[in-house]
């Protein structure tokens, strides 16, 4: 008979097992020019670090990704067209420069009273949650994002410009 822990155990090895099984990303994704660092940022480029997932990490991960699909039906009854893929490609927006050193992507497009808008999907736990909402009522959406977290804002800021003059062409 298995244990809970063993098979708990036995899950997150696979998780992690299959995981590391993807192929390591060629380009430079636009989420890490947030880092503050832009040694750390250069190191990740040339595969000096690597970033070593928790089956932990990567449910969450996972559990983000499936979140897209409840958006898209949240806003299914407001929105003409949403777009959660690239109808050119099949795939997911993405956005490339300098000969595609630089990528970045998206989770949509939505078209809402006749604009287009850009889907970026993010998921919190309760405690970065709340400090989202702290600094939402302190300093406003857009500072709300910055602050936020680096990363998020780097990634959006980046992939969202590319993929909005694409969307308008």
């Amino acid at each position: 008979m298995i244990l809970a822990e063993e098979l708990q155990r036995r899950i997150d090895v696979a998780i992690v097992e299959e995981h590391n099984k993807e192929e390591r990303r060629g380009y430079l994704g636009a989420s890490q020019l947030g880092k503050p660092c832009d040694r750390a940022v250069w190191l990740t480029f040339h595969w000096a670090t690597i970033e070593k997932l928790d089956a932990r990490k990567i449910r969450l991960f996972d559990r983000g990704h499936k979140e897209e699909d409840r958006v898209y039906k949240w806003l299914e009854p407001i929105a003409e067209q949403i777009l959660p893929l690239n109808p050119k490609t099949g795939k997911q927006w993405k956005a490339t420069a300098h000969n595609g050193i630089l990528s970045g992507s998206c989770d949509g497009a939505v078209k809402i009273d006749g604009l287009w808008y850009l889907l970026e999907v993010k998921t919190h736990g309760q405690k970065s949650f709340d400090e989202l909402k702290k600094l939402k009522s302190n300093q406003g959406d857009q500072a709300t994002i910055l602050d936020s977290g680096s990363y998020v804002y780097g990634h959006d800021e980046v992939a969202g410009c590319y993929s909005y003059q694409r969307l308008q062409k």
